[in-house]
């Protein structure tokens, strides 16, 4: 219905517009002319209700971000527009539908086994732990798009494996690459697309838990990181130096003093919470390349205060299986650029369905519950800015750095542009992409 345009700014896909009444609590949603869905059939008002209810129903990501829908009071007014009532104003619409939980609008004959949407592309086949092919959709609403007949996506186990495959012409792209891979790809003639990027993978630091429970070792933990130093060594200077509040590209975002590594006032810090020092386990992974180095150039720097950090690598399936959303020690989490209020409610609001750091600030929640529910830009900026300064506070996340992706493209593919969104090759958008033979 709703995406992010390359520098992050909500944009209409399927939805022609999205209006809210007076009230905040009612909102008309009209689909672009011609949608059609893979199977050939219309995508209608009907598709955009069963959407909602299959997210919500099924209690999927999307349930518990997207506000308290009334289904009894929503209705379909005609095939191209939906009224879709809530139980509360709900001024965020539309950037919650900007997220991942709701990028994929299904049609109602969408089964587990009929996989049946509206995107560029549609399903032809799904090997297991080796590959998944999509073919054109030629019933795409966008006039002259995809530029490409297919697009395969091969799993590969890693980097090297990667740099290989293009360097051969096995493939055509590759993704979330190195900075160590740079010079070789650009010495065999490879086009690089770097793109800065809102993506953050914070630090998350259990704040139900000692020691985190305490906020002076939350804040010591702030000023024992030298983010200039796991940019340059770990993402090649072409991450952003962060200062541990997301979403740097929305407009209501705050700009606050940057942190700077300052060993003593840790030390300080740690020595009145009762830590002169302090032995800790941290659950790193693989889910995005440099999670690893992250966390071994953190237990460095940690060890000149006092701080001996062991980490315990996972891969991404354990890590998801017994550690995510579980685990009482650091750990690290991963998340793409959305607009701040939406990403709170999936991060950091209380009961958030992904609050890694089991942060639980009451006084956070009612400034979000303030903000999603007035529909006054500026009052919302001002508890946007109140609930960014509890970030900065006191928050369970650390961000270093806002990571860069790096995509590598042989000199044959043309589309591909530089983009915010934290994802690899523009942001998935394989439809702009093509292929010179």
């Amino acid at each position: 219905m709703v995406g992010l345009d390359h520098e992050g700014k909500v944009k209409y896909v399927l939805a022609e517009s999205i209006i809210a009444d007076e009230t905040g609590k009612s909102y008309v949603i009209t689909l672009r002319k011609g949608v059609v869905a893979h199977d050939g059939q219309p995508f209608t008002a009907d598709d955009v209700l069963f959407n909602f209810k299959r997210i919500v129903d099924g209690n999927l990501q999307g349930a518990t971000t997207i506000g308290p829908i009334d289904f009894a009071a929503t209705r379909v007014l005609d095939a191209r527009r939906l009224q879709l009532v809530f139980q509360q104003p709900f001024s965020i619409l539309v950037e919650t539908l900007a997220g991942l939980p709701f990028y994929f609008m299904a049609a109602r004959s969408w089964r587990e086994d009929n996989v049946v949407g509206t995107g560029p592309f549609r399903f032809q086949d799904f090997q297991p732990g080796a590959q998944s092919t999509f073919v054109r959709n030629e019933h795409y609403w966008d006039e002259g798009k995809p530029h490409l007949d297919a697009v395969t996506v091969l799993n590969m186990s890693d980097e090297i494996t990667q740099v290989n495959a293009l360097l051969s012409g096995q493939v055509d792209a590759i993704n979330y690459l190195s900075a160590q891979a740079v010079p070789q790809l650009q010495a065999a003639g490879m086009v690089l697309t770097i793109s800065q990027t809102g993506g953050w993978a914070p630090i998350t630091l259990p704040t139900n838990t000692a020691p985190f429970d305490d906020v002076r070792v939350r804040q010591a933990f702030r000023l024992l990181v030298d983010r200039e130093q796991i940019n340059d060594v770990v993402y090649g200077g072409y991450g952003t130096v962060a200062n541990d509040v997301f979403a740097p590209y929305d407009p209501a975002s705050t700009t606050f003093p940057q942190r700077e590594r300052n060993l003593d006032e840790a030390r300080s810090l740690l020595k009145s919470a009762g830590h002169d020092r302090l032995s800790l386990t941290m659950i790193t992974n693989d889910v995005v390349p440099a999670q690893r180095s992250v966390a071994q150039l953190l237990a460095q720097q940690t060890k000149e205060a006092g701080v001996d950090i062991s980490v315990q690598f996972e891969n991404a399936t354990t890590f998801f299986a017994n550690s995510y959303l579980k685990t009482t020690n650091m750990a690290q989490d991963y998340w793409y650029y959305v607009p701040y209020l939406a990403n709170a409610a999936g991060a950091t609001v209380p009961g958030a369905p992904f609050n890694a750091t089991f942060f639980n600030d009451a006084e956070y929640g009612r400034l979000y519950e303030s903000a999603v529910t007035t529909s006054d830009a500026g009052r919302q900026a001002e508890y946007v800015h109140q609930m960014q300064q509890i970030d900065y506070d006191r928050g369970g996340n650390v961000i270093p750095v806002f990571y860069p992706i790096i995509d590598a493209t042989s000199s044959q593919v043309g589309g591909l542009a530089k983009d915010v969104s934290g994802w690899p090759l523009g942001n998935w958008n394989f439809k702009e992409l093509w292929v010179e033979r």
